[in-house]
Order: structure tokens, then sequence, then C-alpha cells
């Protein structure tokens, strides 16, 4: 090839790479759900529209398989990122879900294709559509936008720098998930202190069936109030992670 036809086909290629790289993560787009088709037309999609901020000189040919596996991991921190942000309303949903009992209606999550608590898929996909109604579609194309002037396609790739923004978000999500989950968490604690009183001055009861149903009625007293505090919380989480 000629000097002309590799500089116009190395900026479009590695604006791909990482524009492929963050659908197949970020939350929704990225899952088993959405056809392969559809996000080969939304990265390329993407990829045009970096593409004018794109002024790098091409490397020799040699070198594009590594920059382009450094492009594709740009894009694959960002959307792991998210989706860890994101799985802090899983976390808290799923905690608040196994202190009332709720583990046994797991059902079959169609964003991840896997079995999964009932309550902590409600959770989630309510942050997820909290987080969209807040804009965070325009927050991913606009990070996808500034990554193109802060790190250029094709030049080095800060390794260390994604590794922290990975590991501290992972950390973070944990964190949110467990403070978001203890409303719940003491709600049904107070219950069951409360029926242990109970079963020593009385006995008699049934206490399994009393405790199961004291749990889940407190229990979703609480989450219903704390739900919609929840989702928001996480789906700012959400929006402060793309803006980073």
């Amino acid at each position: 090839m000629t000097d002309d036809a590799l500089r116009l086909l190395h900026g479009p290629l590695m604006a791909l790479m990482r524009c492929s790289g963050l659908v197949v993560t970020l939350p929704l787009i990225g899952t088993r759900g959405v056809p392969a088709a559809v996000r080969a037309v939304l990265a390329l999609a993407l990829a045009a529209f970096v593409f004018p901020s794109v002024a790098v000189a091409p490397p020799p040919l040699v070198q594009w398989g590594p920059r382009a596996l450094g492009e594709l991991a740009i894009g694959l921190a960002f959307g792991l990122s998210v989706r860890f942000a994101l799985a802090a309303a899983f976390h808290a949903g799923q905690l608040a879900g196994s202190a009332m009992g709720f583990t046994y209606a797991a059902t079959l999550d169609p964003l991840s294709g896997h079995e999964a608590p009932a309550w902590a898929q409600i959770v989630e996909v309510g942050a997820l559509g909290t987080a969209v109604a807040m804009g965070f579609h325009r927050a991913v194309v606009a990070w996808l936008w500034r990554s193109m002037e802060l790190v250029p396609v094709g030049g080095g790739v800060p390794w260390r720098d994604l590794f922290d923004r990975v590991v501290e978000t992972v950390l973070g999500a944990l964190v949110l998930g467990t403070q978001l989950a203890l409303p719940a968490l003491a709600a049904v604690l107070a219950v069951q202190l409360w029926l242990a009183a109970v079963g020593r001055t009385a006995a008699q009861l049934n206490l399994s069936t009393l405790g199961f149903l004291a749990t889940v009625v407190v229990g979703g007293v609480v989450l219903g109030g704390t739900t919609p505090t929840l989702c928001v919380t996480v789906a700012r989480s959400v929006l402060e992670v793309a803006a980073r």
C-alpha cells in the first residue's frame, strides 16, 4: 500500500477498535440479547462519528496489531467501568433480597442470560433506566469524543490508568451497593431481634411462618421506600464514571 492509503486506513481502523471494545462491554448494548449485527453497526456509526477528531501519523504495518489491541483495551476498560458501576444496584438488591429470603425466587436475567434474584434484577433495570433518563447515552458519546483528544488513536496506551480505573470502580461499586442495602438489612435485623424476644416469651407460637411473613412485609416496605433513591444514586455514580 502507498503511504496515502495507509494514512486513510489507519485512523478509521483504530477508531473502530476502540468503539468495538466500548460497544461490547456497555450495559444493555453489550448483552447477549442484542444481535451482533446491531452492535457492529453501532460500532461503525460511532467510529464514523469520532473519525474527524482522529489525526495521527500511521506507524509501520508491524505495529498495527499491538496498537489495535491497545485501542480495544481502552474501549473495554471504559465499558467495564460503567458496567461495574451499575453493578452496585445489583449488589444492593441481592444483599437486601437475600436477607428477606427472595433468593428462592431467582429468575432468568434477560440482560446477562443467567439466573439472578428477582429483586436484584428489578433494582438493576431501574438504575439503568434512570441513568438513561439522566443522559447516560450522551455521556458515553462525550467520553468517546474526549478520549480521542486525550489519548489519540494509535498512540501510547495508559495501561496503569486503565487498570486503576477498573479496580477503583469495582471497589467503589461494592462499597456503594453495601451502603445502599443497609436500610433493608437493618430492618430485617430488627425484625429478627423482635422475633427472638417474642420466642422467649411465647414459645408456643409458630415463629418460622411468622418470621418469614414479618421479614417480607417489613423488608418490602423499606425496599419500596428506598429503591427510588437507590436507583438515582447508582445512576449518578454511573454518570460520574462516564464523565471521568
